[in-house]
């Protein structure tokens, strides 16, 4: 999905390439650089020198830094013993539009865009940059079948402890203060109603915590979430606690009780008399004898 948004000109029937991912990233130079700064990618390695892509229209966020020169030899075709040199170089791109691990934005620049198709649309539009705007959709999802609350205690016993805030964290700024893969927490000082911007995938599961109380998430720039956050020093915490889950600790319960039941009726089931295995020998061995 990642190659399929930042090279699209790449992988579309119409760019005149036919390539799979493994030659594409040799062959091609050009990537979507809007994606790329949503997705907070800082830094950008190419084999040749960046070409501006055609279905990224404006100018180019990627800066050089250096070009790393390195040498390397193999043998032919692995029969000769004299072995080539080869030289390639390396491009070291900074993209200045990447976004931040966390970003906290005003309220007032925040605009609400439902549906996924509004949002990605606004995202490719000209002129559009991550860093200055929020596109956040005002419907939240819940849980389906009513599990809501059982989601809601799972995300509970799943959240970490609460990581100290920073006291040098400056008015207007985000830091993310912890980050375990299943758990994010963000001290934000905000100094009006603002959003925080969490650079990471919009995806159903993950549970908010705004200084310990539940909280909504919302759909951000297609790609991302966002959390409303009132003015002052804030904890936001988020923890991943998909449906699915707890759909299997309920199987796993379901199936411990079934094995027990199991067990406890053979335990309970009457055994064979003395002597009647010797007896169903004997009869078993005179009918082999006859």
């Amino acid at each position: 999905d990642y190659w399929t948004l930042t090279h699209p000109y790449a992988l579309s029937k119409t760019g005149g390439h036919s390539v799979s991912n493994a030659d594409a990233r040799d062959l091609i130079t050009c990537y979507d650089q809007r994606f790329a700064g949503l997705l907070g990618i800082s830094t950008v390695l190419t084999s040749a020198p960046y070409q501006p892509c055609p279905l990224a229209p404006g100018p180019t966020s990627l800066v050089l830094q250096s070009a790393l020169v390195s040498q390397h030899w193999a043998l032919p075709n692995g029969t000769s013993w004299n072995p080539l040199w080869y030289q390639s170089i390396t491009y070291v791109y900074r993209n200045t539009a990447a976004l931040p691990r966390a970003l906290l934005l005003p309220a007032r620049q925040a605009r609400t865009l439902p549906g996924e198709a509004a949002q990605l649309a606004a995202v490719l539009a000209p002129g559009f940059d991550g860093r200055r705007t929020i596109l956040y959709d005002p419907a939240t999802k819940s849980a389906p079948l009513g599990l809501g609350g059982l989601q809601a205690a799972l995300a509970d016993r799943l959240r970490p402890a609460p990581a100290p805030l920073p006291r040098d964290l400056p008015i207007g700024q985000a830091r993310v203060i912890a980050d375990n893969g299943n758990s994010v927490q963000v001290a934000v000082r905000a100094g009006r109603p603002s959003f925080l911007l969490l650079d990471d995938t919009y995806y159903p599961g993950w549970q908010v915590w705004v200084d310990g109380k539940p909280a909504a998430i919302h759909r951000a720039d297609y790609l991302l979430r966002a959390v409303a956050v009132p003015a002052g020093t804030h904890r936001v915490t988020f923890a991943y606690a998909p449906l699915s889950y707890l759909a299997g600790l309920i199987a796993t319960g379901a199936t411990a009780l079934l094995t027990a039941g199991g067990l406890w009726i053979s335990r309970r089931r009457p055994s064979p008399r003395p002597g009647g295995r010797r007896r169903a020998e004997g009869l078993y061995s005179r009918h082999g004898d006859s």
